[in-house]
C-alpha cells in the first residue's frame, strides 16, 4: 500500500522522468493544448512523484510547466511497497490517456508481468500456509486471474480498451516480435503436451519441414506485423482489417511476403486490397485456367486459338502474360507468364509485348486493372487485353478511357475449359481493348468479331 504525503512544490528541473514511462508511451511531446489549457486554468492536479523525485503520472504536465517557463510545479510526493505497486499505479493513472496501439501493447506486457509475479507470490503464501508456515505477505487468492480470456477481459478493463481491439493488438505485437503465426505456436504446444507415443520418422520430418517454413517465412511476417501496428497507431488501416490480415496470416504465413512484395511495387496500394485480391486468389477465383498443387480448376475459361491469332496478328509474338498457367499457355505461346504461385501483382511487367485475360471476379478486377494502367504507362508496351462488357463499370471505363481502340464483341465468346470443350455459359459479351499506335492493324484483325472504335476524349 503507498503512502502518501502532503503537497509540495518543486522546480521543474529537479524532476525526474520515469523510465518505465518512457518504455510504454516513448518520449512525450509537448502537448500544446494542455498548455493552453495550464495558462487559463493554472495547475488543477498536482504530478504525483516518489521520494527520489522520479515522476510516476504527470509527464505531460510536468513537461508542459518546464516549457512554459514555469519555475514551481505542485505534487504529491508517495512511497511505494514494491516496484509491482509503482508500475500499477503508473498505469492506472494513464487509464484515460488516448494511446496508440504500440502503447497499449506495451502496457498490457508490463501488466501480464505483474500479474505472473503476483501469481508466483500467491503460489508461495499458499505453499507455506499448506505447510503450517508463516508469512507476512498479505494474501488474497481472490486477485488471481484463471483462464487466459478471463485475464484478457480484465486487462481491457484495467487499460480501457474494447476485448476485440485488445486480441488484435496482442496477436500483432506478438508476430511483430516473433514471427511466428498462431498455428506454428499451437503445433508447438501440442508437440509438448502430447507425446504419448514416439513419434514417426514421417511425422518428424512434416514437422521439421513446418518448422523450416516457419522460420522462412518469419523475417516478412515480422516487417508487415510491424506495418500494421504502424497504421493501426496512425489510424491508416480499421481493426477489422488488421484482424482480417492476422488471421490470413496465421493461416498461410506465406501471405506475408506476397503483402511485402505488393508494396514494395506499388507503395500506395492498401493491405486490405492486397488481401482482398490474394483471397480471391487462393479461393481459385482470380486467374482463368489457374492450376493449384496439380488440381485442374474444372470451372477455368481459356481464350479459343482464333482469337490469339488476332492479338499476335496485330502485336506479335507475346512477349508477357500477367495472368495465365500452363495450360492456358498453350493457346497463348507467351515468352513469360505469371501464376497463381506467383502473382502478377508482385511483380514488374517489363515487356514490348502483353496480353492479358485478367482476374473477372469483382473483387480483385479494379486492383488488376490499374495494374495493368501503371505497368503500361511505366513501360509502354503494346498490349490487348479482353473483359466482359461491364460499362457500368469503374474499371471499364479506365481501360476505355486509356486504350487507343477496342472491339466490342458481336457475339459470347465460348471460352474453352481445361479439357478443350466449349463453355457455353458465358451470360455477357466481350470486349477487346488495343493499347499500340497501329490502329488500322488492329481493326482489320479484330472488325470480323464485332464492331471496333475509339474514346473520342468526350
Amino acid at each position: 500500500m503507498f503512502v502518501v504525503s502532503s503537497g509540495k512544490d518543486y522546480n521543474p528541473n529537479e524532476l525526474k522522468p520515469n523510465s518505465l514511462n518512457v518504455e510504454i508511451y516513448g518520449d512525450e511531446l509537448v502537448d500544446k493544448d494542455l498548455m493552453e489549457s495550464l495558462k487559463r486554468n493554472g495547475q488543477i492536479e498536482s504530478v504525483i512523484i516518489k521520494e527520489d523525485k522520479t515522476i510516476v503520472s504527470g509527464h505531460r504536465r510536468w513537461l508542459a510547466l518546464k516549457t512554459m517557463g514555469i519555475d514551481k510545479v505542485r505534487c504529491e510526493v508517495r512511497s511505494f511497497t514494491d516496484i509491482t505497486e509503482e508500475q500499477e499505479v503508473l498505469i492506472e493513472c494513464n487509464r484515460q490517456r488516448k494511446k496508440t496501439a504500440s502503447q497499449i501493447y506495451n502496457e498490457v506486457k508490463v501488466l501480464e508481468k505483474i500479474e505472473k509475479d503476483k501469481a508466483a507470490k500467491r503460489q508461495i503464501i499458499l505453499a507455506g500456509s499448506r505447510h503450517g508456515g508463516k508469512t507476512d505477505l498479505p494474501i488474497n487468492l481472490s486477485e488471481g486471474i484463471g483462464k487466459k480470456g478471463d485475464s484478457r477481459s480484465i486487462l481491457a478493463k484495467k487499460i480501457g480498451v474494447p476485448e476485440t481491439r485488445l486480441e488484435t493488438i496482442m496477436e500483432v505485437g506478438k508476430l511483430a516480435e516473433t514471427g511466428e503465426p498462431k498455428t506454428a505456436r499451437k503445433s508447438v504446444n501440442i508437440n509438448k503436451t502430447k507425446s504419448i507415443t514416439a513419434p514417426t520418422v514421417e511425422t518428424q520430418q512434416e514437422e521439421e519441414k513446418k518448422r523450416k517454413e516457419v522460420v522462412k517465412q518469419a523475417p516478412s511476417i515480422k516487417r508487415v506485423a510491424k506495418q500494421l501496428m504502424k497504421d493501426l497507431d496512425e489510424n491508416k488501416t480499421p481493426v477489422s482489417v488488421v484482424r482480417d490480415a492476422i488471421k490470413t496470416i496465421n493461416e498461410t504465413p506465406s501471405i506475408a511476403k506476397d503483402i511485402e512484395e505488393a508494396k514494395k511495387i506499388t507503395p500506395e496500394r492498401s493491405i486490405k486490397d492486397i488481401l482482398r485480391e490474394s483471397k480471391a486468389n487462393k479461393n481459385r477465383l482470380a486467374y482463368v485456367g489457374s492450376l493449384s498443387n496439380s488440381k485442374i480448376d474444372s470451372n477455368a475459361w481459356y481464350t479459343p486459338k482464333i482469337y490469339m491469332d488476332a492479338v499476335r496478328e496485330v502485336i506479335g509474338d507475346i512477349e508477357l502474360d500477367p495472368y495465365s498457367d500452363e495450360i492456358a499457355n498453350s493457346n497463348v505461346n507467351a515468352k513469360n507468364y505469371y501464376t497463381i504461385d506467383n502473382p502478377a501483382e508482385t511483380k514488374e511487367w517489363k515487356c514490348k509485348t502483353l496480353w492479358m485475360n485478367p482476374p473477372y471476379t469483382a473483387a480483385i478486377m479494379k486492383p488488376a486493372v490499374n495494374k495493368f494502367v501503371s505497368e503500361y504507362r511505366k513501360y509502354n508496351f503494346n498490349a490487348i487485353v479482353i473483359t466482359n462488357n461491364a460499362t457500368e463499370t469503374q474499371w471499364f471505363n479506365t481501360l476505355v478511357t486509356n486504350s487507343k481502340c477496342f472491339c466490342f464483341t458481336n457475339h459470347r465468346i465460348a471460352f474453352e475449359t481445361y479439357d478443350g470443350k466449349n463453355e457455353s455459359n458465358n451470360t455477357r459479351g466481350q470486349v477487346f481493348f488495343y493499347f499500340g499506335n497501329n490502329i488500322e492493324k488492329f481493326k482489320h484483325a479484330f472488325n470480323k468479331f464485332g464492331w471496333c472504335g475509339a474514346y473520342d476524349g468526350e
